[in-house]
């Protein structure tokens, strides 16, 4: 299978810098280039919202698939197994 880029649902709040943002995907965090995220509505300083960040297909099985976020890592690893639903072509 060939690693290509697709959106995964997550939530994001704003990182520590002006040029990043802190995203959630399954337990995992990383702080990542706001240019990979979609937001599904305004970032607020004081709650998580919806969104969607850049990630790669690792593996897929048939009803999930192994990403792997970019970025630095804060909360887990790089890569997570996600629910097929939550992924959107890049």
């Amino acid at each position: 299978m060939s690693v290509s880029p697709v959106y995964v649902h997550c939530m994001v709040l704003p990182g520590l810098f002006d040029n990043e943002l802190y995203v959630i995907v399954n337990g995992s965090s990383v702080y990542v280039n706001p240019a990979s995220v979609r937001l599904q509505e305004p970032l607020r300083q004081d709650a998580e919202v919806r969104g969607s960040v850049v990630v790669y297909v690792i593996d897929q099985q048939a009803d999930r698939s192994l990403v792997e976020l970019s970025g630095q890592p804060a909360v887990g690893g790089l890569r997570t197994w996600v629910d097929n639903r939550q992924l959107a072509q890049a």
